[in-house]
């Protein structure tokens, strides 16, 4: 399986394979999106980030480490390192974040990734990351930029060793992640949360953004003979239903 990832992502590390293959609990689908998403994250460094103190962030780690699991932070952890931050455990810059952690849990963050993170964002104390959180949520503003973070926030939200997104976490992230960039993300929200009855798939979940991108509020753009998921036709559907039947009552 080693192999197969490095064929893959074109990786000649095999440690990093491994390592990559070790944090996303041997799925080799989701070690590769760990892989890409830290090419992204390297490729789109530029300038190069400023050197780091690896002290000073092991350190900064040991402030918010479990007792018994001193290589983990796990959510009481999370939620103090967000009030240090000043942003709430709920703020959007932290999937920004994670992305540059390459977390492979929403609930836990490990030393490595978080050393990781440090190095990636040239910062190595608290100071230096709240200055950096302007510029991490400009981040969202590039759509190339917004889209990685967007496919990463998948494999970060599901459940360890699962291929899907629970409903309520996927309406969740919609909810943050999508205000401003889906027109109909209220209605779409309100449609998963009545008529979805399993867990959002990776398709799904991807090609939203696209449907998101290419459509209004009356979807202008939606073209039902695209190769789109079943869900999000079933969803264009009942949004014309809904229309129509808007209009006749008028």
């Amino acid at each position: 399986m080693v192999s197969d990832l490095q064929q893959f992502c074109g990786l000649r590390d095999r440690q990093a394979a491994t390592d990559a293959l070790e944090a996303a609990h041997w799925d080799l689908e989701l070690a590769g999106d760990y892989i890409l998403c830290a090419a992204a994250n390297a490729s789109a460094a530029a300038p190069t980030p400023p050197p780091v103190d690896l002290t000073k962030i092991n350190a900064w780690f040991e402030t918010y480490a479990e007792e018994d699991q001193p290589e983990t932070m796990q959510v009481d952890g999370i939620v103090k390192f967000c009030q240090d931050l000043e942003v709430s455990p709920e703020d959007i810059v932290l999937v920004v974040i994670s992305k540059y952690f390459g977390a492979a849990n929403m609930l836990v963050y490990t030393k490595e990734e978080f050393v990781r993170g440090m190095q990636a964002m040239g910062v190595d104390t608290l100071d230096k990351l709240k200055q950096k959180i302007p510029d991490l949520r400009a981040e969202l503003k590039d759509d190339e930029l917004f889209k990685e973070i967007y496919f990463f926030a998948f494999g970060w939200a599901c459940p360890p060793g699962q291929k899907s997104m629970q409903t309520e976490t996927a309406v969740a992230l919609w909810k943050l992640l999508l205000p401003e960039r889906f027109e109909l993300l209220d209605t779409w929200t309100k449609y998963i949360e009545q008529n979805r009855k399993h867990a959002i798939s990776r398709d799904e979940w991807q090609l939203l953004l696209q449907f998101a991108k290419a459509t209004d509020k009356d979807l202008n753009g939606y073209d039902e003979n695209e190769a789109w998921p079943v869900l999000i036709d079933e969803f264009a559907e009942y949004v014309k239903n809904n229309t129509d039947s808007s209009a006749g009552t008028n």
